[in-house]
């Protein structure tokens, strides 16, 4: 049986992946020949001109290897799910190739949230003793569960700055998710983590490796990753809490922010420092986490590893401290201290020791 899972679970990838890597090229052609390119501001830290468009081949990889690899499994109630992320997808693409304001992307971006929650059910039940709570009555839920799926979201979109960065995060939460879903017994939940892995993966090569075909992931990538990530994480909260078998977690809440640690607190951090300066919070800088870390490596696959390795550890030290049976509210504690410390130190001698130990391959596709 195990040996049965691993073989699904690496069909699923390799679908995904072939999908991804076979649409890439042809996508990249047809938007240069239609001259679509990356817009220019005095915020991009790329000089060439780049297509935005990788986020086509992430969901179409993503939907099609989950339609190919559900078979017979019980797929309505992501009905809503695809519903969503069909909506996300195509706004994140408009403005990909035409500005949309901030305002009707918002406002477009609630609508698909709304449809997520009220006709597909993925809410928050539980805070396992967050701040006293645990089981999570419907409207505070609702609220909840909106923000969180809108933070998640738009923290994939505000992480997606330099290469590999946010393929690379989102590889490392879908491949958590999947495997959990996968041992804990939860088959089309794992399928679904695992196509948008190998899709991401797909991309990574493109997008960090890529010189004929270099591509970003755009808007329409980057909402559609957090929207998937932001599905998985609640279901991961709810069905680790609600069910008793070896893989359940004290403290789901804080492991799944473990996960989506790194874009979720470098949004909360910049949106502050914005708030505290007069500004408003979609205001544009260069005070994210990946800029400061650029001062100390100059290459991008060199932050875009440290801040994957980073994000790793904690969530393998927020695991090994929930099965040591310490409390949510120190573990959410670790995590924040976590985050300023990796944003606040001074990375001189760190760059150093990673520049004459490791190699990174350059433009190879």
């Amino acid at each position: 049986m195990n040996r049965l899972k691993i073989s699904n679970e690496l069909i699923v990838l390799g679908t995904s992946f072939g999908l991804a890597i076979m649409v890439l090229p042809g996508v990249v052609r047809v938007a240069k020949y239609l001259n679509l390119f990356d817009k220019q501001t005095d915020r991009k830290i790329h000089s060439t001109k780049t297509p935005p468009v990788g986020g086509i081949a992430i969901f179409i990889a993503s939907v099609l290897s989950f339609l190919l690899n559900s078979g017979s499994f019980d797929i309505d109630t992501f009905k809503a799910v695809n519903a969503a992320a069909v909506i996300l997808f195509f706004v994140g693409l408009q403005d990909d190739i035409v500005d949309i304001s901030a305002k009707r992307k918002f406002a477009i971006q609630a609508i698909s949230v709304g449809i997520l929650i009220l006709l597909g059910g993925f809410r928050i039940t539980s805070f396992n003793g967050l701040f006293g709570f645990r089981e999570v009555a419907f409207l505070p839920g609702f609220i909840i569960t909106f923000l969180f799926v809108m933070g998640t979201v738009n923290a994939w979109n505000l992480i997606d700055g330099i290469d590999g960065q946010a393929a690379g995060l989102g590889i490392l939460a879908s491949m958590f998710f999947g495997i959990w879903f996968s041992a804990a017994g939860y088959p089309t939940l794992s399928i679904l983590a695992f196509t948008l892995t190998g899709s991401l993966a797909g991309f990574f090569l493109y997008n960090v490796y890529g010189k004929v075909y270099k591509v970003f992931m755009g808007d329409s990538g980057s909402l559609f990753t957090g929207l998937v990530l932001s599905v998985l994480a609640i279901r991961f909260m709810n069905l680790s809490s609600g069910t008793v078998h070896p893989l359940q977690f004290d403290s789901p809440p804080a492991v799944a922010f473990a996960v989506l640690f790194i874009p979720l607190f470098d949004m909360v951090r910049v949106f502050s420092v914005r708030l505290l300066r007069g500004k408003t919070p979609f205001f544009g800088d260069r005070n994210h986490l990946h800029h400061r870390l650029l001062r100390y490596f100059p290459r991008h696959i060199q932050v875009t590893g440290l801040t994957t390795g980073w994000n790793l550890f904690l969530v393998f030290l927020i695991i090994v401290l929930d099965n040591s049976g310490v409390d949510i509210h120190v573990l959410f504690l670790v995590l924040i201290l976590s985050g300023f410390v990796i944003s606040t130190m001074n990375w001189t001698n760190v760059a150093l020791w990673i520049k004459k130990i490791f190699v990174f391959p350059r433009e190879i596709l």
